[in-house]
């Protein structure tokens, strides 16, 4: 049973900004090779087509949320081919929460350590998740209304905290 499902994907905004940080990394690594030895040009080479075949997939980053009567999928695109999965058994509690991507994350993306990490890819709002291990995650949300809703829903028809 299908409780909930949200597809994000950047912003229009976010796109800009990872562009024009690729071309400034492109542009440094340019500057720098250049003001030493020139004879290796093949280490160039590789790099700008390493970072010109990244930025491609960085630009088409989504993260699909699917909650369902067996627990919540999570699939970020590029990182994950398939869903991760976590049972509701394994959590000990979750809400909607807003929250700073800068400040307590880094910025958006896959973010954080292995004991709080954060899936995002814009705004900051997200679905706070603390399991049965003390672990937490934290998973984006660009329709906190309806998450809340379907969280409500969760509660009620499966005795959840």
């Amino acid at each position: 049973m299908l409780f909930y499902e949200e597809k994000q994907f950047l912003r229009s905004n976010s796109i800009v900004w990872v562009a024009i940080a690729s071309l400034l990394i492109t542009f440094l690594v340019i500057v720098i090779n250049f003001s030493g030895d020139k004879s290796d040009l093949n280490g160039l080479f590789i790099l700008s087509i390493v970072i010109i075949s990244i930025v491609p997939l960085l630009l088409l980053a989504s993260i699909h949320l699917r909650i369902e009567k067996d627990g919540i999928y999570i699939k970020y695109f590029p990182f994950h081919f398939k869903p991760l999965f976590f049972k509701w058994s394994e959590i000990d509690h979750f809400e909607i929460r807003k929250y700073n991507p800068l400040t307590e994350y880094g910025g958006w993306g896959v973010k954080g350590t292995r004991k709080n990490r954060v899936y995002n890819v814009s705004g900051d709002m997200g679905l706070q998740i603390t399991f049965k291990t003390g672990k937490k995650l934290l998973i984006g949300t660009v329709e906190p209304q309806k998450l809340e809703e379907a969280l409500l829903e969760i509660r009620e028809k499966l005795n959840l905290k």
